[in-house]
């Protein structure tokens, strides 16, 4: 023990030695969490909504979060809400597809806001789908009450995949006159994506084109069997009149 303690003060005696000893040991710390001690962690929460009723728009802050030593990038978010009908329920997005401000670089350490503004007057218009052996497919909205609301992001993993997460928001009801009547949000909470192998990752993907054109179509409002084998159509009709506020057309029940 005499001699440990010996050795020890003679290094106590030799300053230069001291500063080359401590020198090394910074650095073999420097090299151990530049390359060895990699640490991805990136974090998210939605904040509490607002919404106007005049634009009928809802903007929903998401906070991004750092928590790593590494540079993290996400490439993309969106909002989609819930549609309810009798077939099935599906998620339509309400929020455009390529939003410049979601792609975020991030720095270790650092954080970011980015607000995400939903249209939700695009998603109470329906949904027109074609259809080829129709003119057009028209689902309006017909349920308005505990539609999930949730986000969608897209990001790069640790090992440069591509990947995507979702997580529920809260829940969306609006009143006779289309308006949002209340909303319910589930609790405010920092979550880690999964930046590691994930289920999710986006192995490829296609793009179409978004253009249709259909054939004139003329409806005979005699026949009403005619009518009802171009119900869809007819409904969208109706629907783009009470969007410019003109009289709609008079239908039969569809059930009858």
């Amino acid at each position: 023990m005499k001699k440990v303690y010996q050795k020890i003060k003679e290094l106590f005696k030799s300053p230069s030695l001291l500063v080359s000893i401590i020198a090394l040991i910074f650095s073999a710390l420097s090299i151990y969490f530049q390359f060895f001690n990699e640490k991805h962690t990136l974090e998210y929460a939605t904040l509490k909504p607002s919404f106007n009723t005049e634009t009928k728009k809802i903007t929903i802050p998401l906070l991004i979060k750092n928590s790593g030593n590494q540079t993290e990038v996400l490439l993309n978010s969106e909002l989609k809400l819930e549609v309810k009908n009798n077939d099935r329920n599906f998620f339509k997005r309400i929020s455009p597809y390529e939003n410049k401000e979601s792609y975020v670089i991030l720095a270790p350490g650092e954080f970011k806001t980015i607000y995400l503004v939903g249209d939700y007057k695009a998603y109470l218009f329906g949904t027109v789908r074609p259809n080829p052996d129709k003119v057009i497919e028209y689902s309006p909205i017909t349920v308005f009450n505990d539609l999930l609301l949730k986000i969608q992001l897209t990001y790069l993993t640790k090992k440069g995949a591509v990947a995507t997460e979702e997580r529920n928001i809260g829940f969306i009801t609006f009143n006779k006159n289309e308006k949002i009547a209340r909303i319910d949000c589930l609790p405010t909470e920092l979550k880690e994506l999964n930046l590691g192998y994930s289920e999710s990752e986006i192995i490829s993907y296609s793009i179409v084109p978004q253009n249709y054109v259909g054939d004139p179509l003329s409806i005979d409002f005699s026949d009403t069997a005619a009518v009802l084998e171009n119900y869809d159509i007819l409904q969208l009709v109706n629907r783009i009149l009470k969007e410019q506020g003109n009289e709609q057309l008079p239908l039969p029940n569809k059930s009858q």
